[in-house]
């Protein structure tokens, strides 16, 4: 098992500081140049937001790597998993495959494509 995206994507686009309308537009315009990479964070409270962002961008999942940021409040036992959860529907937060490894850090979690056997 590997912890690696198996596409190599030379750029990510970060997400912070926008929300709503702002970050719909700029994802819709980063995918249109070429985007595959994109990153956002539990304390930019926007994966809601860019998980709808980029299901309207009509991109398949699998050509996706999304990458996102545990909260230090959730730097628990008791809450990192709880706080990363299970992937919900695409559309209603950052579609989120399992990503595992021992060796991962708690501080950041990568997100694989559907069918790179890691979800």
């Amino acid at each position: 098992m590997s912890i690696y995206f198996e596409k190599t994507h030379q750029r990510s686009f970060g997400t912070f500081p926008l929300k709503g309308e702002e970050l719909h537009a700029a994802i819709q315009h980063a995918a249109e140049v070429g985007y595959r990479s994109y990153d956002t964070a539990q304390m930019y409270e926007n994966e809601a937001d860019t998980g709808a962002a980029l299901k309207a961008t009509g991109i398949d999942r699998a050509d996706l790597c999304i990458t996102t940021k545990v909260n230090i409040s959730n730097f628990t036992e008791a809450t990192v998993v709880p706080s990363v959860g299970s992937p919900p529907p695409m559309g209603s937060s950052i579609p989120r495959p399992k990503c595992g490894s021992p060796a991962h850090s708690l501080r950041s979690r990568t997100c694989f494509p559907r069918d790179s056997g890691m979800s």
